[in-house]
């Protein structure tokens, strides 16, 4: 599993290309599975001031491979992206995104699927709730690490572990075990 945090490669405005994020680190994986390695990074919503440059206020997770769309990010003006491994089996490693935003302490974290189908990167499961003050680990990145776990592929099942909050305002983690039809 690798992590990368990105606060800055925003394009302010301007159209992005592949080459000029040739030396920023980026995550790397079969996100496809066609056994080539990809690169992936988060293009940011360009912003200044507590607000986003242009409406609506979206980033892209890109791709070195110029035949993967991008993947469309609400409300990222930085974030992390995850390389989580093939968690489904099909050869293709799944991405998880967690877009960062000027305010509050939740965040949502998605995790895409690649479907060949539609040649398009699709939402795996609901956006996971987490809170940027609660750690499972002694890390943020291990914390990253260990919101979603595959247990198997046939059928798709994952854990996840997710904040939920209570009436009183008390924050806790919640570990949730999801099983898929076949797909």
């Amino acid at each position: 599993m690798h992590i990368y945090g990105i606060s800055s490669l925003q394009a302010q405005g301007e159209p992005y290309s592949i080459a000029e994020y040739g030396h920023v680190p980026a995550v790397e994986g079969d996100f496809n599975g066609d056994g080539v390695k990809e690169y992936a990074w988060l293009y940011a919503a360009p912003s200044v001031e507590m607000g986003c440059v242009y409406e609506p206020c979206v980033g892209y997770v890109i791709f070195s491979n110029p035949n993967l769309k991008p993947i469309e990010v609400q409300s990222a003006v930085s974030g992390y992206l995850v390389n989580e491994g093939d968690l489904t089996g099909d050869g293709a490693d799944e991405i998880g995104v967690l877009p960062m935003w000027f305010t509050s302490n939740y965040k949502f974290y998605h995790l895409f699927s690649y479907n060949r189908a539609t040649a398009t990167f699709e939402a795996l499961i609901e956006p996971i709730t987490i809170r940027l003050d609660m750690y499972l680990g002694d890390t943020w990145e291990e914390t990253l690490q260990n919101l979603v776990e595959g247990v198997s592929s046939k059928p798709l099942v994952l854990l996840i572990h997710r904040v939920e909050t209570d009436l009183e305002g008390r924050s806790s983690w919640v570990k949730e075990r999801i099983v898929f039809r076949e797909r």
